[in-house]
């Protein structure tokens, strides 16, 4: 694996997770006030540009991610991919709203989503937190690092 994609699932997961406004009193990892541990729905990123040939980039942003957060954060996470189609003519909004409902009806406290575009070499990802209950962005970050 590229250095460049682990570098770049780090960053995104400690990126969301340290901008998190105190004001939610929560970050992923965390447990809610029973003591339950927090849920993480993870939405496969959006391929902004369209390029076929980019297909795979978004898949593999969220499973390094889903990855990260199982491991360096132990908390419990959901693969949305279930929620995404493969009609190109779903818009990015309506996924989001597709997976924040399931993610709401799955008890998932956290939702990261986010989006990709290739441009030459030129690899730039978004992504957001968004807190569940309140459909809230919480914290958003930009990433721009190549692709070799």
């Amino acid at each position: 694996m590229n250095n460049y994609w682990i570098t770049c699932g780090y960053g995104l997961v400690a990126l969301l997770i340290s901008t998190t406004p105190a004001h939610s009193g929560q970050t992923p990892g965390d447990t809610d006030p029973q003591g339950a541990a927090q849920i993480v729905a993870v939405l496969p990123f959006v391929n902004i540009s369209g390029a076929e040939t980019d297909q795979w980039i978004g898949n593999g942003i969220a499973a390094t991610l889903e990855s990260d957060l199982r491991r360096q954060y132990g908390v419990a996470v959901l693969n949305l991919n279930a929620v995404t189609s493969d009609n190109d003519s779903e818009s990015e909004a309506v996924a989001d709203v597709s997976a924040l409902k399931i993610s709401y009806e799955l008890d998932a406290t956290w939702l990261i989503t986010g989006g990709y575009q290739l441009v030459g070499g030129n690899l730039r990802i978004t992504a957001r937190l968004v807190e569940v209950e309140t459909s809230s962005v919480v914290a958003a970050v930009k990433i721009d690092g190549r692709l070799d």
